[in-house]
């Protein structure tokens, strides 16, 4: 709030008033429910953020402490710190008008981090190199046939162009650029351009990491649908699983867990898309 008293000796019109926030004090993360509060700042943990966001019961979601995985959610928030050098920081604001599932998402889009929902509670995922395969599909578990499906020229990107909001130019719209000539070459020197904006990020190069990653995981989007016996019921969608099969040439090929249905006939179909460990951030 900002009060202006009257003076009947001014004679221009009512001023523009710039103000920058600092950002909300929030809950710093632990390995167990956070207490206490953050420094007020403008770069914040994604970790912080998305745990605030999730919990708040006036412009959250409302989610009790306890269906919180806060191990998972500490796990994140140190990668995202990096040893004090942050791979992302969130410096922006959300809309409360807004859904709250478009709200998580931009809050993720600006960590590259998956939410996912398993035995009742909610744990974060940081996509990262070097992830390992918690589990080995083969012909010893998978049941039936499945689908395999390689990206469309539409879905694939050798050009993208981020728009954020550029805290060196007091916050104004700015846009990152990144390319690939050797995608261009395989595109037939054809522009395949992708968009995207991000509401909540401030700083160019944490921007351009970003696009470059979206560029690269738009070329390595190949899908795999399947169904597979009970054996893999503690897989949790997020994970990295391996797969190998002679039908399609497949020796301990890695995959990111993307979605797992209980069928009616009593197994389990698993939805999991390529995994590049190169092309993580």
């Amino acid at each position: 709030a900002m009060k202006l008293p009257f003076d009947e000796e001014y004679t221009g019109a009512a001023p523009e008033v710039y103000v920058e926030f600092d950002g909300k004090t929030i809950r710093r993360m632990s390995t167990t429910a956070p207490t206490g509060g953050n420094l007020t700042s403008a770069d914040q943990n994604p970790a912080d953020v998305l745990a605030d966001y999730l919990t708040n019961t006036t412009y959250g979601k409302g989610i009790p402490d306890a269906d919180i995985d806060w191990p998972s959610f500490y796990d994140a928030f140190l990668y995202f710190r990096n040893g004090g050098s942050p791979k992302f920081k969130i410096n922006g604001f959300l809309d409360t008008g807004t859904k709250i599932f478009d709200n998580i998402e931009e809050i993720l889009a600006a960590c590259n981090g998956i939410l996912t929902y398993s035995n009742g509670t909610y744990k974060l995922r940081a996509r990262k190199q070097n992830e390992t395969s918690v589990f080995s599909f083969s012909e010893d578990n998978i049941i039936g046939a499945f689908d395999i499906a390689v990206p469309p020229k539409t879905a694939k990107f050798n050009k993208v162009e981020m728009t954020f909001n550029n805290v060196d130019t007091k916050y104004n719209d700015d846009i990152k650029i990144v390319d690939n000539s050797t995608y261009l070459t395989e595109d037939n020197n054809t522009v395949l351009l992708g968009k995207q904006d991000l509401t909540l990020c401030s700083d160019a190069t944490i921007a351009g990491n970003i696009a470059t990653w979206m560029m690269n995981n738009s070329r390595n989007q190949t899908t795999i649908v399947f169904e597979c016996s009970h054996t893999a019921i503690d897989v949790e969608a997020g994970q990295i699983v391996d797969i190998t099969h002679p039908v399609v040439g497949y020796s301990a090929k890695l995959f990111r867990v993307q979605e797992i249905i209980l069928t009616e006939n009593n197994t389990i179909k698993i939805t999991a898309e390529e995994y590049t460990s190169s092309i993580q951030i």
